[in-house]
């Protein structure tokens, strides 16, 4: 019965220093501009730049992508 307890306790561990580790994300930007998406391309930070588009225009996923990618050529 102890065994259960110890088991169920390192699960319970272990389920939150996961969950603590992906929730520190850097954070966007508040007054984010176009222009700060353009530089975040310009740096090879696609991903960032699509996150930052995300939150400044209110989009999908699919569609700030494809928004950001067109900002690139």
């Amino acid at each position: 019965m102890n065994l259960i307890f110890i088991v169920a306790a390192i699960i319970l561990v272990l389920f939150f220093a996961m969950r603590s580790s992906n929730s520190q994300q850097p954070e966007l930007p508040e007054n984010i501009t176009e222009e700060d998406v353009k530089d975040l391309m310009r740096e090879g930070k696609k991903i960032q730049a699509i996150k930052c588009y995300r939150a400044m225009t209110g989009l999908g996923l699919k569609d700030a992508k494809e928004a950001v990618e067109k900002m690139e050529l």
